[in-house]
């Protein structure tokens, strides 16, 4: 009889084991199927930034190589041409601009200012004229829309954020991307974040083995 008894309650517990070990088999297989799922979307997502970023840097190698093939003086003209066979907006949908930053020697502020002038940006100055050790500036970026214009002249090198970007890239003699900044371009209410990227142009077009002459050989900056 206490056999008879004990029959019931054995069918229950197993058939609760039971149900336990299914549920949590199932469990397991939709998390699975989940991981599974976050890990896709993780991929596609990483291809989704990686391949346009691959993209931006070949063109920028390319841009760099334009100008280190003549020491940095390619001309406004020139650069517009280099940019307007590239269809940068209807090609490159993510980047603001492509151009060039100038390293100004000592006193020769104005005479760029000049050279700039007769180039055809009659307004052209150097900027912000605070006093500091070392001065840039932008003298192309394309294309030159009314956004971009306003950029023309500034001194990147006067913002910390871009500063380090930019430093770091001159030593290092590789492409460098900014932190998080507000582009000087941003002249609309709603104003965008955004990032720079910088690889070094050197004298000679190589990149020097020291540091030291890095330093001393950097023309400027396609970015």
């Amino acid at each position: 009889a206490v056999r008879r008894a004990r029959t019931p309650l054995v069918i229950i517990v197993t058939g609760c084991l039971l149900t336990a070990i299914v549920t949590a088999l199932l469990l397991r297989a939709a998390e699975l199927r989940e991981r599974e799922r976050f890990d896709r979307l993780v991929d596609r997502y990483v291809f989704a930034v990686r391949d346009p970023i691959e993209t931006y840097t070949a063109l920028l190698r390319a841009t760099a190589g334009l100008f280190a093939a003549d020491g940095g003086r390619t001309t406004r003209d020139a650069f517009q041409r280099y940019v307007s066979r590239i269809e940068l907006a209807e090609r490159y949908p993510g980047i603001q601009g492509i151009g060039w930053s100038y390293r100004v020697q000592p006193g020769e502020t104005a005479a760029l200012e000049a050279r700039m002038r007769r180039e055809g940006v009659p307004q052209f100055r150097v900027w912000p004229d605070t006093p500091r050790d070392e001065h840039h500036a932008i003298l192309y970026l394309e294309p030159l829309d009314a956004r971009n214009l306003v950029a023309i002249g500034y001194d990147m090198h006067s913002e910390p954020v871009r500063r380090a970007a930019m430093t770091s890239a001159r030593d290092s003699g590789e492409l460098r991307a900014s932190g998080k900044v507000t582009l000087v371009q941003e002249i609309d209410r709603e104003r965008q974040a955004g990032f720079l990227m910088y690889l070094p142009v050197y004298a000679g077009g190589g990149v020097p083995e020291a540091v030291e002459a890095r330093r001393a050989a950097l023309l400027g900056y396609a970015y």
